[in-house]
C-alpha cells in the first residue's frame, strides 16, 4: 500500500485530501498543531504527527516517524499555508508576520521535500504536490495578501526546480492552485450528490487533482502548475454588477468592458485599491 504525508491534514482542504487519499487505499500520515486529546475526538484512521513544522528538525522528525511505522513514502502533499487575517498592505506588514508566512508556506515545504527526496530516490520514485492559489504560477500579485502571494509564487518556482532536478530519479513535483474555497466547502471530500453545469469548487475537487498528479502514470505532468479556476457563470456580468475578484480576494464593481483578442475584459473598481482590468475567468459573478 502506498504511503502519503499531508501537512496540516486535519482541517480545511488538507482534510479533504487526506480522506480522498485514504479512500484511494493510501496509508496517510497528517501533521497538526492540535493536541492529542483534540485529535482523538476526530477519530481519524491515520498516523498523526503532533508538532510545529516551523521548529527546526520537526519536519525530519515527522518523516522519521512515518518511515519507522511504514518503511516508505510515496507522496508528500505540502498543504500547510496560512496567511495574515488582518489583511495588511506590504507597508503595514510586520517583519515577524512576513517571516511567519514565508516560513509556513515556503520554508516548511523545502524542509519536508529535502527530507523525503533521499527516501524517494532509494524507492525509485515518488510524488511531491504543493498547494497554491490561482495566479501563483505566474507570479501574480495579490493586494492585502502580499506575503502569502510572494511565498506561494516562490513555492511555484520551487515546484518547477524540483521537477527538473529529480526527474531522472523518478520523482515528480507539481502544484495545485485552487480558487477561493470557503467554510465547510474546504473539508467536503465526497462527490456532490447532484452535479451541476456550474458550481463553486470544494475540497473534493482539489483532492481529485492531487490524486491524479500523484499517480505514476501522470509523471509527464511533473513541473506543471494546475489551476482550479473560479467557476464561470452562465450569465456574463455587466457594467454595474458587483463581482468577486479572485486575485484580490475581495468584491469589486464592473465599471467598463472591452474586447481583447475576442475575449471580454472587465474594469473592476475594488473595495480597496485602484481599478484594473480582469478576464472573466478571474471573476465570480454574481456575489452581491
Amino acid at each position: 500500500m502506498r504511503v502519503a504525508m499531508v501537512s496540516a491534514g486535519l482541517h480545511g482542504v488538507g482534510y479533504a485530501i487526506s480522506e480522498v487519499l485514504r479512500e484511494g487505499q493510501y496509508r496517510v500520515s497528517v501533521s497538526t498543531t492540535q493536541t492529542p486529546e483534540n485529535v482523538e475526538a476526530v477519530n481519524a484512521p491515520w498516523l498523526t504527527h503532533h508538532g510545529d513544522l516551523t521548529v527546526s528538525g520537526d519536519s525530519a522528525h515527522w518523516v522519521d516517524k512515518v518511515m519507522q511505522e511504514w518503511g516508505r513514502i510515496d507522496l508528500l502533499v505540502n498543504n500547510l499555508g496560512p496567511y495574515l487575517w488582518d489583511y495588511p498592505t506590504i507597508a503595514q506588514t510586520e517583519t515577524r508576520d512576513w517571516n511567519f508566512v514565508l516560513q509556513t508556506n515556503l520554508t516548511v515545504a523545502f524542509e519536508l521535500t529535502k527530507a523525503v527526496v533521499p527516501i524517494m530516490r532509494r524507492q525509485g520514485g515518488g510524488a511531491i504536490i504543493n498547494l497554491g492559489f490561482v495566479g501563483a504560477g505566474t507570479d501574480q500579485g495579490w493586494a492585502l495578501r502580499g506575503a502569502y502571494a510572494v511565498a506561494k509564487s516562490g513555492l511555484a518556482s520551487l515546484t518547477r526546480t524540483i521537477a527538473l532536478e529529480e526527474q531522472r530519479h523518478g520523482i515528480t513535483c507539481a502544484m495545485v492552485c485552487p480558487s477561493d474555497i470557503r467554510g465547510a466547502s474546504k473539508e467536503s471530500w465526497t462527490p456532490p450528490v447532484e452535479e451541476k453545469p456550474y458550481r463553486d469548487p470544494i475540497g473534493y475537487d482539489v483532492a481529485r487533482v492531487v490524486v491524479f498528479l500523484a499517480d505514476p502514470l501522470s509523471r509527464n505532468l511533473s513541473g506543471n502548475v494546475i489551476e482550479l479556476a473560479p467557476r464561470l457563470s452562465s450569465d456574463e456580468p455587466t457594467i454595474g454588477d458587483t463581482v468577486w475578484v479572485a486575485p484580490l480576494a475581495m468584491h469589486g464593481v464592473i465599471t467598463d468592458i472591452r474586447q481583447e483578442s475576442g475575449q471580454p475584459l472587465y474594469l473592476i473598481h475594488p473595495a480597496l485599491g485602484e481599478s484594473a482590468w480582469y478576464p472573466l475567468i478571474q471573476l465570480q459573478s454574481p456575489h452581491n
